[in-house]
């Protein structure tokens, strides 16, 4: 007898959303290559993680970056309004009042009469000069947490590449397996007809212990069938 194991198969079950989705709905033979490809696109996983290295390698060409100068530029424009003003009636206060102390009814009238814009623009730049090693360790750091996203992403490709495999063997093996074992059923089929017609006939050297003990096999084979199927069925 032969024993089939599914647990290869069993790893097949993260291979991947896309695949899982496309394998699902499109009846459609796929070879290994093209499922490896489905794989590496489909995969929310991988697409996650390029998205991290892509992150990495951002911080990475800011830190380069930290040898250029930075700066800050503002600039401040606000209205001028016009002012006058009025002494008291005895000349002791030359600005007791102004044209700004106006009754409600003239506000539109003081905020429009207008002297002219202020405006002011300052550029503020900052240059490293030296920083004591900071810069170029950031940048080694960087540089190392770019390599350590790739070799993590190349890790995980590998991973999921592992999987589609897993699942590809393991479907050609279930039906290997399925196809030598309805090939020996027939065989069993023809012995079992045969040794039933020499017990009936009382000729021939078979025996009921003979009977059985085919019967036995027979059972173990067809159980042997369904593991075979349901290891093709999750594949």
């Amino acid at each position: 007898t032969h024993r089939f194991s599914i647990s290869a198969v069993a790893a097949c079950l993260c291979a991947g959303a896309g695949l899982l989705a496309s394998g699902a709905a499109q009846a459609k033979a796929y070879k290994l290559d093209e499922l490896l490809d489905m794989a590496r696109k489909g995969n929310p996983g991988l697409a996650a993680n390029a998205q991290v290295t892509a992150g990495v390698e951002a911080q990475a060409l800011e830190a380069h970056r930290s040898y250029l100068p930075t700066g800050e530029l503002s600039s401040t424009v606000a209205p001028v309004p016009r002012i006058q003003c009025y002494p008291n009636s005895d000349g002791s206060d030359p600005c007791a009042t102004t044209n700004f102390s106006f009754q409600p009814s003239q506000t539109f009238d003081a905020i429009t009469n207008l002297r002219g814009v202020f405006t002011r623009t300052e550029v503020k730049l900052v240059q490293p000069i030296y920083t004591f090693g900071k810069i170029s360790a950031g940048i080694n750091a960087a540089e190392m947490g770019v390599e350590a996203s790739r070799s993590k992403q190349s890790g995980q490709v590998a991973d999921v590449e592992l999987n589609v495999r897993k699942a590809y063997w393991g479907a050609k093996l279930a039906r290997e397996m399925l196809s030598m074992l309805d090939e020996g059923l027939d065989y069993m089929n023809e012995a079992q007809k045969k040794i039933d017609e020499e017990l009936a006939e009382g000729s021939g050297n078979a025996s009921v212990t003979d009977r059985l003990r085919l019967r036995t096999m027979r059972a173990e084979i067809e159980a042997r069938v369904l593991e075979a199927r349901r290891g093709d069925a999750l594949a």
